[in-house]
């Protein structure tokens, strides 16, 4: 009996199933990462702006290394600008459908500014119509600097209140269910570790077989399916802290999300294997995400309210991006 019609089935059920281990090897990763901070005393400052940082992007940055060195460049870019894209129509377009949110985070314009012009310098470089390694350090130059920018914000803030306490506890806001023990440490990262390339491979395997039999590009499949369950963590956590009403973080962490896939995971894949950059990203899909930045910028520098009008446009230009990506 012919069986061939399922195989665009099962390379679906492989897909999410490798972005379901994506998700839960890179959460294992952070948590057990955390805890061994924690036994080695390290500040919780320190912890926040390198190993959850880094940690909660290991997922993407996982799919866009092993994109690259498999020859899909465009499903390693896409995913990153289609993340870009889908943080802000669709990680804070939903939210505000139910509650407003007012941007009015203290850091939240300054770091705007700083993904502005990331994303200016990140534009001029995909037209270059390859990235290398020479573009992979200057784009982790640029993470560096910003880390170090935070690090000195942070401390300045924290040694002007002396609310040292509170500061740390909003490092590990995001992060639950730390492991104390030795044992339950060494389990946490060993499962990160080893889940995290099973699953890049489980999930760049079956892009590419369901591209093929769609007749897109992988390119297509990165700044869509690939993007929005790359997201999801961030829409759970930016929907749980509008219904706390905690909208610093919402905003605050989609502006970090966004700068942390330039400079962190084009970076560091560059430097690994170079990317050559697909037309159709620098005739089409680079413009939306820079059309969103854009629609985000004043709410942000203007400290305004972001309500239910809002979110209908944000969520409809992103339901308008994904079917357009299809046709």
């Amino acid at each position: 009996m012919d069986i061939s019609f399922l195989n665009p089935f099962v390379n679906f059920i492989t897909l999410f199933a490798g972005l379901g281990i994506l998700l839960f090897a890179g959460d294992l990763l952070v948590k057990g990462s955390v805890g061994l901070a924690n036994k080695l005393s390290i500040p919780p400052l320190v912890i926040g702006l390198t190993i959850i940082a880094f940690g909660t992007s290991a997922p993407e940055l996982v799919v866009s290394v092993k994109s690259a060195i498999n020859g899909m460049a465009g499903l390693a870019l896409g995913n990153v600008i289609g993340s870009n894209i889908a943080n802000i129509f669709m990680v804070l377009g939903v939210p505000i459908l139910f509650a407003s949110i007012l941007c009015n985070q203290k850091r939240a314009a300054h770091n705007i500014i700083i993904l502005c012009v990331f994303t200016a310098i990140f534009t001029a470089m995909l037209f270059t119509q390859e990235l290398t390694w020479i573009h992979g350090i200057i784009l982790v130059a640029m993470l560096v600097f910003y880390l170090v920018d935070n690090a000195r914000w942070a401390m300045k803030n924290r040694s002007t209140t002396g609310d040292s306490d509170h500061s740390d506890d909003m490092v590990f806001e995001e992060v639950d269910n730390i492991p104390t023990k030795n044992i339950l440490i060494a389990v946490y990262i060993l499962c990160g570790f080893i889940g995290l390339p099973i699953a890049a491979h489980l999930t760049v395997t079956s892009a590419s077989a369901i591209a093929t039999s769609l007749g897109v590009s992988d390119a297509v499949i990165g700044l869509t399916i690939i993007a929005v369950g790359t997201s999801l963590p961030e829409l759970a956590s930016t929907i749980a802290a509008v219904r706390q009403k905690q909208h610093d973080l919402g905003v605050g962490n989609i502006i970090g999300s966004n700068i942390f896939n330039i400079v962190a995971i084009v970076g560091i894949t560059a430097l690994i294997h170079p990317l050559s950059v697909p037309q159709r990203l620098v005739e089409f899909d680079i413009w939306v995400m820079i059309l969103a930045l854009i629609a985000l910028l004043p709410f942000v520098l203007f400290k305004l309210k972001m309500g239910r009008g809002v979110g209908i446009m944000f969520s409809l230009a992103y339901a308008t991006y994904i079917v357009s990506n299809f046709i």
